[in-house]
């Protein structure tokens, strides 16, 4: 099975792993730290930095389903389909968001960008990411 994967897209991959992981702590840990300060308002960072993290996953997943991607053809289907799920996703998340009684909307809003620029941060910088070997 490995011999069909090239090195980069596996360096890719457990970049992509890391930085999900490193986001979820992250973003847990603020969401946490705010709803000792306000139960609300740390619970709608969560809320907001959960969104991100789940549709990008779900992206992640659908793109790098299948490490055989030869064909250019095959690439760009995945990534428009991954990209329309993506899409979907992060708005039926916000409209569940908001049919909750308790939520603070600023909050909410911090969170999703807060949890978005770290993830095209960590992304950004290659040298943070992966180990040069």
């Amino acid at each position: 099975m490995l011999d069909h994967i090239s090195l980069s897209t596996l360096k890719f991959t457990q970049s992509l792993i890391k930085t999900f992981v490193l986001q979820f702590l992250w973003m847990g840990a603020i969401s946490i730290a705010l709803s000792f300060w306000n139960r609300v308002l740390g619970l709608s960072f969560g809320l907001g930095a959960a969104i991100p993290w789940i549709a990008n996953g779900i992206f992640a997943y659908i793109v790098l389903q299948n490490k055989q991607m030869n064909c250019a053809k095959e690439s760009l289907r995945r990534f428009y389909g991954g990209e329309v799920v993506k899409l979907l996703l992060t708005g039926l998340c916000f409209w569940a968001c908001f049919q909750w009684k308790e939520i603070a909307v600023a909050g909410l809003f911090v969170g999703f960008i807060a949890a978005q620029v770290f993830y095209f941060y960590r992304l950004s910088r290659p040298h943070i990411s992966v180990k040069k070997t």
